[in-house]
């Protein structure tokens, strides 16, 4: 969700600040309604509260609106089935304007039976509770989710939303940072309040009602429009993105790429049927500034990747990624857009900055940077609105008490400024970001076929990391799946001499880099940020530590496990039962797994002690052996093992016993599996070379200290023959669904994982749930054995009884 700040304006502030009234001469001006008929206005207005009490009144104020023409050219349309109970959500459309939705603002409306922002107009405890005040936070989650929903489908720097509750108006602007809203107005007491907002509203230009002037909609006809579907069309000359596939052709033709690259571009532009682009297909050309004061241009269709609305986390950075095309080249490009936090004390450098350094140092394996820019006059605009209250001018103690009146609705009292901050964060600027690459990668799971890929794609991943702390002295701090990805190449074989395609690691993603010596801790808002599945046990019990090498190597361990144990064979039976209890997407607590891995040196298949997790394939006769990645996780986990013990208790004890994983003892629960299945017993495979016994504490911190202990096991086990069958599929089955229940090791359940309870608001039809009752009541005595008195009509209600006729003359 967006950060939950508010900040309370007074509303002629808002309409100066952020609705200004155009020019006499503008060609945006219009002319607002008579003075004559704002005593005609008034009348209408009040007759607007006539309607049945508990009815929200949406379509009389559509009348209004359109009566008298307070927006003139602008018709406010309402929603039907959006809200739930009696809520209506309206919209203002442009009469004249033919733009599809997507590509036009939309000022949206929100009638409600409550007033949302209520516990808003006080910080402190000012208003009594009542029955309403879940629906109050129901209402504004909703508002919330349908300004993400604007952020993801446009490309905003704001939205603006309209809070209508019974006769009182209420005036909200949202960005990323957080909302600034006005205090609520009764309309019925003082009509001009309608004919000045929306009168506004209708004079504004594309950009002052939140459109980004840098994306220009794309629309069919036009040679952009065509470029993109000539683009998108498949070609037969495209390269195969199959591991080892042989390339027929010239392997250097510019005109020729990869087929996944197209596809993806294809699936953007013609079949992208997520939520909430279900119905859209919107194009836009955005701009890039550049180093010596021009502009690039590209070409992109919804984004193939963005945070899900739906999931709980706060991120303002509201990034998306594009499969975009250079206007300049016309070549397929990767684009990120985002906003990023501007940082007081400069600890992480921009992710475009970041790249070119590394780019410039010969580091492999990350991503080529064609350009990156902050966008001119683009940041957020709710932290200016904060009051600057010295010591002198500090509010008095009452000042909640002249606030606190619902029916205080003038000018003259609407002059304070005050924050609500509901998320207990700071308030934070946010500046629009665009970054362009050149490589279009995948992720490693999607066409996974044996474990030796994802091993070699892992190691690239861990060499780029090793030489940007050699080179550069950074941490890339956000080590996670999303953020290692494949990278295709055309390599000429030396045994055949033909070009055949090579998998490359990559490792992206790197906005919340740090020094490797950095003594000062992350902001909170940069530490929510990271992948909680994957940090380390330490980072877990200290959230406050700064991260080291050490912390960086154990989450490249736990990306390995993640997919090995969801895409690759083991000796786990439940996959989603060990991925609960090992991994911690949510930092609720520490993984009784991830845990035990630490005490004991070695990873638990399940909770009997006696089952260790082994990974195996098939031959060619379909005999179980054991695979080279079997031994690289048991060191992995031992060397982060090792290095934790030795690091806890070297203050108490001058030598610690930490034994090496047995390669030569197997586990006694899958001997006996292959006992029974008339298999012959797995093959040892070679040992790694043996990894010396420390008994100091120094010695066991020194291993992790670099990456060379770690890349020296990623080699010894891709030197290692991998011809058996290893992948299985994804084995994950709680993907979406509800977490499975699993066994602590005290024994104790941990139940699955609920959904929330929906508030819903107190409004019930008396005669509707009488009806309800009385059906409910009806099919129970049918069920009876007695078929005489289920079929008995029961005794009517008090509200189906004939109404009594009135006497005359009483």
């Amino acid at each position: 969700m967006l950060p939950k700040t508010y900040v309370r304006i007074p509303k002629q502030q808002f309409l100066d600040d952020f609705w200004p009234t155009p020019a006499l001469d503008s060609s945006h001006y219009r002319a607002r309604t008579r003075q004559s008929k704002f005593r005609s206005l008034s009348v209408a207005a009040k007759e607007i509260m006539k309607p049945v009490r508990g009815k929200v009144p949406a379509d009389a104020l559509a009348k209004v609106v359109r009566d008298y023409k307070l927006a003139p050219g602008f018709k406010l349309s309402i929603s039907v089935g959006t809200a739930k109970g009696n809520d209506r959500w309206g919209q203002l459309d442009a009469l004249a304007d033919t733009r599809p939705a997507w590509a036009k603002p939309q000022i949206c409306v929100r009638f409600c039976s409550h007033d949302p922002f209520r516990e808003l107009e006080l910080p402190i405890d000012g208003w009594p509770q009542d029955d309403h005040d879940g629906y109050r936070k129901e209402v504004l989650v909703d508002i919330t989710a349908r300004v993400e929903e604007l952020f993801t489908l446009q490309i905003l720097t704001a939205a603006y939303v309209l809070i209508v509750h019974e006769s009182t108006i209420r005036l909200s602007r949202w960005d990323r940072s957080g909302t600034v809203f006005s205090r609520k107005v009764n309309y019925a007491a003082d009509s001009s309040v309608l004919s000045e907002v929306f009168w506004r509203i209708s004079v504004l230009t594309d950009v002052q009602l939140g459109l980004d002037p840098t994306a220009t909609p794309i629309f069919p006809g036009s040679e952009e429009y065509d470029l993109m579907e000539r683009l998108s069309m498949p070609c037969p000359d495209d390269f195969p993105y199959e591991e080892g596939a042989i390339i027929e052709g010239d392997p250097s033709d510019p005109c020729r790429i990869f087929k996944y690259v197209r596809d993806k571009l294809d699936e953007s532009l013609h079949k992208w049927q997520k939520a909430p682009f279900v119905g859209f297909s919107p194009r836009w050309k955005l701009s890039v500034p550049t180093e010596d004061g021009g502009i690039r241009e590209f070409l992109v269709g919804p984004p193939f990747n963005y945070r899900d609305p739906k999931r709980p986390r706060v991120d303002a950075r509201n990034g998306r990624a594009y499969i975009a095309i250079d206007c300049a080249t016309e070549k397929i490009v990767f684009l990120k857009d985002a906003w990023r936090y501007k940082d007081a004390d400069h600890l992480s450098e921009r992710e475009g900055i970041m790249l070119k350094r590394l780019n410039d140092a010969g580091v492999p394996y990350v991503p080529t940077v064609l350009c990156e820019a902050e966008l001119p006059d683009q940041k957020t605009q709710t932290p200016l609105f904060l009051p600057c209250w010295d010591d002198e001018s500090e509010p008095s103690e009452d000042h909640g008490s002249e606030t606190g009146s619902t029916d205080d609705d003038d000018d003259d009292d609407d002059d304070e400024v005050f924050v609500v901050d509901a998320s207990g964060g700071e308030l934070v600027e946010l500046h629009h970001y665009r970054m362009v690459v050149s490589e279009v990668c995948f992720p490693i799971y999607e066409h996974l076929k044996t474990g030796r890929q994802l091993v070699s794609t892992i190691r690239d991943a861990i060499v780029a990391h090793s030489r940007a702390v050699e080179v550069l002295g950074r941490l890339h701090c956000d080590i996670s799946t999303g953020n290692i990805l494949v990278n295709p190449k055309i390599e000429v074989s030396a045994e055949t001499g033909k070009a055949t395609v090579q998998w490359q690691g990559m490792l992206i993603d790197w906005e919340l880099n740090r020094r490797v010596e950095e003594k000062s801790r992350p902001p909170i808002r940069m530490r929510a940020l990271r992948t909680w599945r994957f940090v380390s046990r330490a980072y877990i019990e200290n959230q406050r530590k700064v991260l080291t090498i050490p912390d960086e190597l154990e989450s490249f361990l736990y990306v390995l496990l993640y997919l090995a144990i969801r895409y690759l064979r083991s000796t786990i039976t439940d996959v989603d039962a060990f991925d609960w209890d090992f991994f911690d997407e949510n930092n609720i607590r520490l993984g009784a797994g991830k845990d035990n891995m630490m005490h004991c040196g070695l990873i638990r298949a399940s909770h009997c002690p006696r089952t260790t997790l082994e990974f195996i394939g098939l031959d060619h006769q379909n005999n179980a052996m054991y695979t080279p990645l079997d031994n690289l996780i048991k060191h992995l986990a031992w060397l982060c093992h090792a290095h934790w013990v030795a690091g806890r208790f070297s203050g108490y004890r001058s030598e610690i016993e930490v034994e090496p994983p047995s390669l030569n003892r197997q586990s006694i629960m899958y001997a006996q599996a292959a006992d029974k299945e008339n298999a012959s017993a797995p093959s040892t495979p070679p040992a790694l070379p043996e990894v010396p016994l420390e008994k100091k504490p120094a010695c066991q911190l020194a291993k992790l200290k670099d990456h060379r202990a770690v890349l020296k096991l990623f080699d010894d086990a891709l030197k290692e023959p991998w011809e058996m069958n290893d992948y299985i599929g994804d084995r994950m089955k709680y993907k979406t669904k509800a977490k499975p229940d699993v066994q602590n090791q005290n024994g104790a359940k941990k139940p699955g994982e609920t959904p929330e309870k929906v508030l819903k608001p107190k409004n019930v039809n008396a005669r509707k749930a009488a009806k309800a009752a009385q059906k409910n009541n009806v099919e129970s005595q049918k069920r009876r054995r007695n078929p005489v008195r289920a079929v008995r009509r029961a005794t009517p209600l008090p509200e189906e009884r004939p109404a009594k006729r009135r006497r005359r003359g009483a």
